[in-house]
């Protein structure tokens, strides 16, 4: 009988305990629900995109080295490579789950669910949590992202109820956290959640005059919140958002904005179902979640098979890779046809391709309106463009019948052909002479086959050191060496016996975040064919460098990691408050 009571007066802790007991026995020894063997090989093909693991460590690559701009840890979860190491360990992967389901628990609790609606309601979330794992989005941080969600929501909840300084530095820990995981697409939808929620608390105090007070308490506080969170996360990338690298308005265009109005008609749907019957709320949730699972076992990851057959694996016994590294030469890559946009090119060699939204506008551009002109009769390979972009080897699935290659081999492991052009173009050297034209002219040339870009350069302004010129100096007794290129700095050696125009094949940055330095003294950088860097240099020898030196990067650093140290006081100040009511008390 005093068992019988004491269960009764402490059946919140009892049911929780349960949740926990059960989850744990489900994923460690069920065989079922095993972790996903397929995890480290997903690691190897995505970090391909933005980097790639070595010796377990994260190496970022710079593919917007290549297009103008380096990429700055643009990559938020590169930082977090050890946590798919530690998602291997069974104990740890039942955790996160664990706390995910708890989160899901309190925050139904709170919100006036009985107690095994409640319940349920976890049970499920930790279930789901486990086949969510399987889409090809896990690796990019949606496993945390998935348990911070309900905790975040959990906070949010408290703040309605006038929560503390402790709510509010939670949250916005909480929220920095999920912002540094994911990019600008989950950023966006989980900005949504707290908008409609806002909105929905807003027709609430609207509504009743005596709530007006507390809505608007509620409204500062959750701004506060997102505000540290996105300071101490964002704004170290300003930059790169300047520079049109990464536009944070990309995920709202084409087919993300159906995506957007999908998350804004749940969000909404759930709200107003919990405003008038929590049942049906849960139960829509409830629903989703099952969906997901439903359409992840059916689909049985067919994407993860057709990713493991991709070349340039994270294995360094290619063919192509061992015969690409052998030369030790600045050079460029061009994968033809879908092998462009794979990354896992780039991730190895400085390849023209890639995924389109980290390069530059004037990048994409010229890819887009010359790339595939028909230069050679029956051949759609712009050699114009691959010479202004420094490219020296073509892969290819399919055979490509021209005079201006050669054979290089043939990958049975990679089934591509590798072809070498027969004279590739240097990755920087002094122009002969110049012509005036206008962008769409310079697209409008660069695509004409009579065009040879090593005899003539296209300018969009007049230099003014050239001004009265009909064309540069004789280059006489010229030299070029590359020293040094890596991500923010290019150091070249050149020498000349007379003033003329260095071209370099890198993308011309339109925000002028990239300087060039000859001895040390700033000069100026020109636009070149639309689409590269021109410098003039005088006569001698001399030491062009250039480096990616953003405006007020210092600034947004400092602001960043003093956001960072609001959130600790916070924290911190609110902990030693409670403590001390406590002693007092």
């Amino acid at each position: 009988m005093e068992l019988t009571e004491f269960v009764k007066n402490h059946k919140l802790a009892f049911a929780l305990l349960t949740l926990i007991i059960a989850l744990f026995n489900l994923i460690i020894f069920v065989p079922f629900y095993g972790i996903d063997s397929h995890s480290l090989s997903k690691s190897e093909y995505f970090y391909g995109h933005s980097g790639t693991i070595e010796n377990g460590k994260s190496v970022v690559w710079n593919r917007n080295l290549h297009c103008g701009m380096p990429q700055y840890d643009k990559v938020f979860w590169h930082i977090f490579t050890w946590f798919y190491y530690l998602l291997q360990a069974h104990f740890f992967y039942a955790l996160l789950i664990v706390l995910a389901a708890l989160g899901v628990f309190f925050f139904c609790w709170r919100s006036g669910y009985g107690l095994f609606q409640s319940l349920l309601a976890a049970f499920i979330y930790g279930i789901s949590f486990h086949f969510l794992e399987f889409l090809p989005v896990w690796i990019y941080g949606w496993g945390l992202t998935l348990l911070f969600l309900p905790w975040i929501a959990c906070q949010i909840q408290k703040l309605k109820e006038n929560g503390s300084l402790l709510d509010i530095a939670l949250l916005a820990l909480l929220l920095s956290f999920t912002f540094r995981l994911y990019e600008t697409e989950f950023s966006i939808y989980l900005m949504l959640g707290v908008l409609i929620s806002v909105l929905f608390s807003l027709i609430d105090s609207l509504e009743s005059r005596t709530s007006r007070k507390q809505a608007f308490q509620y409204l500062w506080k959750l701004l506060l919140a997102v505000s540290l969170a996105m300071t101490s996360v964002i704004t170290v990338y300003l930059p790169l958002l300047k520079a049109r690298n990464q536009n944070i308005l990309d995920p709202l265009i084409g087919i993300n904005l159906f995506r957007i109005a999908s998350v804004i008609i749940l969000i909404a749907v759930i709200s107003l179902l919990a405003k008038i019957d929590k049942k049906n709320a849960l139960f829509l949730a409830i629903a989703f979640l099952m969906l997901a699972d439903i359409y992840v076992l059916i689909n049985n990851v067919p994407w993860l098979h057709k990713y493991q057959q991709r070349p340039i694996s994270a294995k360094s016994g290619s063919e192509i890779i061992k015969n690409l590294q052998a030369d030790t030469s600045q050079y460029r890559i061009y994968p033809l046809g879908s092998e462009f946009h794979e990354n896992l090119w780039t991730s190895k060699f400085q390849s023209i391709g890639g995924r389109d939204q980290f390069a530059l506008n004037r990048y994409n551009r010229m890819i887009s309106s010359c790339l595939t002109t028909e230069i050679d009769k029956d051949l759609l390979i712009n050699w114009n463009l691959l010479d202004l972009l420094n490219v020296k080897y073509l892969i290819s699935e399919i055979k490509i019948p021209s005079k201006r290659l050669n054979y290089q081999n043939y990958s049975y492991q990679d089934n591509l052909t590798t072809y070498q052009i027969t004279d590739p173009m240097p990755y920087a050297w002094f122009a002969s002479n110049w012509q005036l034209q206008s962008i769409e002219g310079i697209i409008n040339t660069v695509n004409n086959p009579e065009f040879d870009a090593r005899k003539l350069i296209l300018l969009e302004h007049e230099i003014p050191e050239f001004t009265d010129k009909p064309d540069f100096p004789e280059t006489k007794n010229s030299a070029v060496q590359i020293e040094m290129i890596n991500a923010e700095q290019i150091k070249i050696r050149l020498k000349n016996d007379h003033a003329g125009l260095m071209v370099i094949s890198e993308i011309f940055d339109e925000q002028n975040q990239w300087h060039a330095y000859i001895d040390s003294t700033r000069t100026a950088i020109y636009p070149v064919d639309y689409v590269l860097r021109g410098v003039v240099t005088p006569p001698g020898e001399h030491l062009l460098e250039m480096k990616y030196e953003p405006d007020n990067l210092q600034l947004y650093h400092r602001i960043s990691y003093w956001a960072r140290m609001m959130i600790i006081i916070l924290l911190l100040s609110e902990i030693i408050f409670l403590l001390w009511l406590k002693l007092v008390q």
